[in-house]
């Protein structure tokens, strides 16, 4: 009776533990990179408000830059925001799995289902798959584009 109450906690006990890791969410597998939050300068409550810039910062628009094969035949498309903020769409067939936002020269990392994809400040991306690493998927040529008039 008592070797049958351990074998039936330790089975409860691994069950519970494969629920929990299987239970994960499955959209944190491509989470943006960490960003460090930009100082925000003080503001003095008695300055006077009727102050207003007399430029206004023009909006971001995002213009398509290129078409990327990754190392699991998803695609990445990438778009130019501004300077050095890029951002890239990774689709598998017609479904968005996640976008990967590079600024303010920092890269932008993603993986899911053994898929590693980075995306650098000057619009590059490279993708391996688990085991390969990123210098043999560069080597290999797969998922590796570099933008015109850049190197």
């Amino acid at each position: 009776m008592r070797n049958t109450r351990r074998t039936t906690l330790r089975s409860v006990v691994v069950v519970a533990g494969a629920a929990t890791v299987l239970a994960l969410p499955v959209g944190s597998a491509f989470a943006d990179s960490p960003a460090v939050p930009e100082p925000r300068p003080s503001v003095d409550p008695s300055a006077n408000p009727s102050v207003r810039p007399s430029v206004k910062p023009a909006p971001s628009v995002r213009a398509y830059v290129t078409t990327v094969k990754l190392a699991d035949g998803s695609v990445a498309k990438v778009y130019k925001i501004g300077g050095s903020h890029f951002e890239a769409d990774i689709l598998a067939g017609s479904s968005k799995l996640d976008t990967l936002v590079s600024k303010a020269g920092a890269a932008s990392y993603g993986q899911n289902n053994g898929l590693h994809v980075v995306l650098r400040p000057n619009g590059t991306v490279t993708s391996w798959m688990d085991g390969a690493g990123p210098a043999a998927a560069g080597a290999a040529g797969l998922g590796f584009a570099m933008l015109s008039g850049q190197g």
